[in-house]
């Protein structure tokens, strides 16, 4: 084959690969306990919440996020009080306060009211295709204050015998013999693992060692212990990446300071933010926004799922209903048309029951049907 021939087989291929999506994975910024029709469950819960309204409030003033409430969030269906990251991505700033704020300074009982300004903001981003870019943010705002957070626990070096602990590399060759009492970092604990893996130990002069690109460290799994570190409270998510909690001031984290976080994960813990002749009132406020030209993105991304949609065989995940589609029942095995909808609604598939239902002519052919009577 010719080289002319090779670079046009080449290119061939090229243009008839399929190009997936960097779409992060997402969850709810509340876990739920019972993973039935958790939209609905949402919807619900933040149904008739007035302060909350989007994306103005009951006073009429800009208000571009949800709130997320313990009280309406019943702990026994829903973990209330821990904040979820929402996708993917890394958390670029926090503020956690030390104490709860005042709208004032009168100690008077349902004449002030006491709130959070503690928040976690996460950058996300997108690509459909690759050089179709979004960046996008989650904020999560009235967070706990910093002694609602528990100590932070940090690890040990005590040997189980009279050597000292030995380090060793991926090659099981010790590269160091590190004394007791030394602050180590833990990556891995898996519980039959022999050697548990480590991110860092900081040694007598108080330097940060860490293993060089593509090696690991390891040590016996019987030669630490975890203590806490008492009088001092810290944030975990920070703690466990080395980075210190900073009260009462916005922290930006740069470089290498952002912490990579996967959608789910706890960022911290639900803050209060009282109206006047409020107390204790427990919730959090969730926005998302971005910097982009949404619309370039929306047309450029809908533009290249219609051509992979089609060359690819691609399916859709959510189920789009119009309003004015019929809806049915299904009776003794047949689809019966009830009337239509009034409402236009949006649902993952994930999150609806399929039932398909064979053709009355056709008896060869079926149909398939989604209950959407919670979303209704």
């Amino acid at each position: 084959m010719s080289e002319q021939k090779k670079q046009t087989v080449l290119n061939l291929t090229k243009h008839n690969q399929f190009e997936s999506p960097e779409i992060p994975n997402v969850a709810y910024p509340l876990k739920p306990k019972n993973n039935t029709n958790v939209s609905q469950q949402y919807f619900n819960c933040l149904a008739g919440d007035e302060s909350a309204r989007f994306l103005f409030n009951n006073s009429g003033l800009w208000h571009q996020g949800i709130h997320l409430r313990a009280s309406k969030f019943p702990g026994s269906d829903f973990e209330n009080d821990k904040i979820c990251a929402i996708a993917d991505g890394k958390l670029i700033a926090y503020k956690v306060d030390s104490e709860y704020k005042k709208d004032s300074e009168v100690e008077v009982p349902m004449k002030s009211a006491v709130y959070s300004t503690g928040f976690f903001l996460l950058k996300h981003e997108m690509a459909y295709p690759k050089d179709n870019v979004l960046t996008f943010y989650s904020l999560y705002r009235h967070t706990a204050k910093l002694t609602d957070y528990p100590p932070p626990k940090r690890y040990i070096t005590k040997s189980a015998d009279a050597s000292p602990v030995a380090l060793k590399d991926r090659r099981g060759v010790v590269i160091a013999q590190l004394a007791d009492g030394l602050v180590i970092s833990i990556k891995s604990r898996e519980r039959k693992a022999y050697r548990h893996e480590l991110e860092s130990y900081q040694d007598e002069q108080g330097v940060i060692h860490r293993p060089p690109n593509g090696d690991i460290w390891t040590i016996y799994k019987g030669s630490y212990y975890q203590e806490e570190e008492k009088g001092k409270h810290a944030i975990p998510v920070l703690s466990q990446h080395n980075i210190e909690t900073q009260a009462d001031k916005e922290v930006l984290l740069s470089g290498a300071q952002q912490i990579v976080v996967k959608a789910g994960e706890v960022l911290g813990l639900m803050g209060e933010y009282n109206q006047m002749r409020e107390s204790g009132e427990k919730l959090f406020q969730l926005e998302v926004f971005t910097y982009d030209n949404m619309e370039q993105f929306k047309s450029r991304a809908e533009a290249a799922y219609k051509r992979d949609k089609e060359k690819k065989g691609l399916t859709d995940n959510f189920l789009y209903v119009a309003r004015g589609s019929w809806l049915y029942t299904i009776l003794n095995g047949e689809a019966v048309e009830l009337e239509k909808t009034k409402v236009e609604i949006m649902v993952p598939l994930s999150d609806v029951t399929k039932q398909t239902v064979k053709e009355k002519q056709n008896p060869q052919e079926t149909k398939a049907y989604y209950n959407v009577q919670p979303y209704l």
